[in-house]
């Protein structure tokens, strides 16, 4: 007979007593902000229930989800545990009136809501997270870049009397670097996991068989195949001839990497907009190519096809290319001949088992276009079943809406199909009913998605989980990168979660630094192309003003003095290995008396085939030869603190920066200053010491190098590049 939970809050006999998720409860309470890891198996709501039950007392709960669905199966399932009115735990989505749901967040007791509708009510100020006495994170692993757990949790930091949070996820990430991004945004400093394996979990677990089903690539296929391999070969080495370092069969992530590395240097290299076109005709190309291996013939052909609406010069240089024209005459036969990958006979021999054992089914597929195609061929073999697809339109491929999706969920749970076939949509922030066999038609890249999927199986009773590979193609490549990336998150988290880190808060001390001598209004130059990062929010959430142009050096200018480039880890690799780094270090250094340089993440948990004694060498060689100071972030946020501290402090005088080419309201000996400045390795003190000793700007520029040598603070090097520069023919 089950034992009940007995305590003050929760409803008698509602929740069955697991030591595991007590312990778990209990360490929230007793050391504070946790990150729970667990899968989606072991109720990490019904922990979330007792931490609250136990919080009710010191004010409001704040349970947060990504998608309404989720938000009101909370609220439902809430409800039912904690002893307290239904009409005391709400719900609040962006469907609800700005003034109806700040009614209602004054008067509910526990509020279940979807993020963005609370970051918008918080930063309207309709709403104040003083008196939330804790904020749960669903899905916490959203909480990185820009997303709006970032901004919630930063500002209930700020508001609220006795903050606690608590945040749930499955996976928090396959790296450190990802993972500390999570910590840091939420302000984590517990760490919690429980896998199927653990002792006091294993008696609550339910089988979950995993088989692996591997086929060859058809000789039909593999032929288009190496024609659009020959295209890719052709146009990396017509990138490597142009100077550009690219490896041979570069992945969609190092060609992504590079394309962003062009658009920045559009203004200064009009050859950029070349480079750019070639490497987005290899990212889609590649794309054809892992529908070619992994999906089937009508999905790459239509994807061939589409290219022809898109009138780019990419498309029209993939459609021109002879390989590619035969690749459509190859597929195009396929086609006509009824021809279809292998996986899709795998999965029809699949569900036709599991439909004729009476077990329900979700077929997991990456498109939505394959989704739609199993779909039909089950529908042609006797087999009923609906596809789930999120509720954006693309294209002419409409999306469902959510009164739509909610009754296909509907129809699935109450058996009138036996078979669901979903997009990602359905590996998270739907409440989809637990099923006997989930089919993945191709492996995913994530751990998180792997996790994720795999969860949607064994929750009640034993389950299946089949995955499809095509061998030797992108599938098995993905497939080992998620188990690796899975194995490596496990890890991290164990090492972790042994040494809980409970530290001073450093951000706070270096706040109190800064404000000693706080000036009425910072202000950064930041460079256009930063704006998607992010970064710009923080830094105005930072109290900092922001103003952006097109920076010629750097990406934030602090003062006429200092200017920081940013990159992440990935840049940084791909950056050291194209030679932009040290080209970037070597300008800064001549514009700039202190230049820094912010890796976001950590640079040595990369995937690059790279020796870490070549990033230390960079590192060196950034410091030694360049004089540039390298400092690491753990996230966006992370950043735009860095900088925001940085900029209050620098600018707590009269040190405000300024951009070359403004016309700022000077005095003769401001313009003077200025002037002189702008010479290489010049800075501001620097000026000021040559045109004490030399008495006027004219002077200073007529001076000889032996004469430079003599001033103030002036080496033979700097004298030498000056008298170099004054020297030089400007040219045609």
């Amino acid at each position: 007979m089950s034992e009940f939970l007995d305590a003050p809050n929760l409803r008698k006999g509602s929740i069955e007593r697991r030591e595991y998720q007590v312990a778990l409860a209990n360490s929230v309470i007793s050391n504070g902000n946790t990150l729970i890891v667990a899968p989606t198996a072991l109720g990490k709501t019904i922990i979330a229930a007792m931490v609250i039950a136990k919080r009710m007392g010191n004010g409001k709960i704040l349970f947060l989800a990504p998608t309404k669905p989720l938000a009101q199966q909370h609220q439902g399932s809430l409800r039912e545990v904690i002893d307290i009115g239904e009409d005391k735990v709400m719900l609040l989505t962006g469907e609800t009136n700005p003034e109806e749901r700040k009614g209602i967040f004054e008067k509910a007791r526990i509020i279940c809501a979807t993020p963005q509708t609370i970051r918008n009510d918080a930063d309207n100020h309709a709403i104040s997270l003083k008196g939330v006495s804790l904020v749960i994170f669903d899905e916490a692993h959203r909480a990185v870049k820009d997303y709006a757990y970032t901004s919630i949790a930063r500002k209930y930091f700020e508001q609220a009397d006795d903050p606690l949070v608590l945040a749930l996820t499955a996976s928090p990430g396959g790296s450190k670097a990802k993972i500390n991004e999570v910590k840091g945004n939420l302000g984590i400093k517990n760490i919690e996991i429980r896998t199927e394996d653990d002792p006091d979990v294993k008696p609550y677990i339910h089988k979950k068989e995993i088989t692996w089903k591997k086929t060859d690539l058809p000789q039909e296929l593999s032929n288009v195949s190496r024609l659009f391999d020959a295209y890719a070969r052709e146009k990396v080495s017509d990138l490597n001839s142009s100077g550009l370092r690219v490896r041979q069969g570069p992945s969609k992530k190092e060609l992504l990497v590079l394309q962003n590395s062009m658009m920045r240097q559009k203004e200064g290299n009009p050859a950029a907009y070349h480079y750019i076109s070639v490497i987005a005709s290899l990212i889609k190309v590649s794309h054809a190519n892992e529908l070619c291996q992994t999906q089937g013939v009508s999905q790459t052909l239509n994807f061939l096809r589409k290219l022809r609406a898109e009138k780019t010069r990419a498309s029209k240089t993939i459609l021109n290319h002879p390989a590619i024209q035969q690749a459509i005459v190859e597929l195009t036969e396929l086609f006509k001949s009824g021809f279809e990958h292998p996986k899709i006979g795998m999965v029809l021999n699949e569900a036709n088992a599991s439909v004729s054992r009476n077990e329900s089914m979700i077929i997991f597929a990456h498109y939505r276009e394959t989704a739609q195609y199993i779909k039909d061929m089950l529908a042609s073999k006797g087999i009923a079943a609906e596809k789930f697809i999120g509720q954006a339109t693309r294209n002419e491929d409409k999306g469902y809406s959510q009164k739509e999706q909610k009754e296909i969920i509907r129809r699935f749970r109450e058996k009138e199909f036996p078979v669901i076939i979903m997009t990602s949509i359905g590996e998270e922030g739907l409440d989809i009913p637990s099923v006997d066999h989930v089919i993945f038609y191709e492996p995913v890249p994530s751990e998180i998605r792997l996790i994720q999927r795999r969860g949607r199986t064994g929750r009640k009773h034993d389950g299946r989980v089949t995955v499809l590979m095509t061998s030797k193609t992108y599938d098995e490549a993905y497939y080992w990168s998620s188990r690796s990336k899975e194995e490596k998150m496990y890890k991290i988290l164990h090492k972790m979660s042994d040494k809980v880190e409970i530290r001073k808060d450093t951000q706070l001390t270096m706040d109190r630094y800064v404000d000693m001598d706080k000036p009425k209004e910072t202000t950064v130059f930041v460079d256009s192309r930063e704006s998607p990062s992010g970064i710009v929010r923080e830094l105005v959430n930072e109290g900092i003003r922001v103003k952006q142009h097109s920076l010629k050096v750097g990406d934030y200018i602090i003062s006429d003095r200092i200017v920081i480039e940013r990159k992440t880890a990935a840049d940084f690799i791909q950056s050291m290995i194209d030679g932009r780094l040290f080209e970037q270090a070597e300008a800064m250094k001549q514009n700039f008396g202190v230049s820094i340089l912010l890796v976001e993440g950590d640079l040595f948990e990369h995937d690059r085939n790279i020796h870490d004694n070549a990033l230390r060498g960079a590192l060196l060689s950034l410091s030694l030869k360049h004089n540039v100071f390298v400092f690491q972030t753990r996230s966006i946020a992370d950043t735009a603190k860095f900088i925001a501290a940085l900029a209050k402090k620098e600018q707590s005088g009269d040190n405000v920066p300024k951009l070359r080419g403004e016309k700022p309201k000077m005095g003769d000996r401001q313009w003077m200053e200025y002037i002189v400045s702008s010479l290489p390795n010049v800075g501001p003190k620097a000026a000021k010491g040559l045109l004490r000793h030399f008495g006027s700007v004219g002077n200073v520029f007529k001076a000889s190098e032996m004469e430079l040598r003599g001033a103030e603070g002036m080496g033979p090097l700097k004298a030498k590049k000056i008298r170099q520069l004054l020297s030089s023919d400007y040219g045609s």
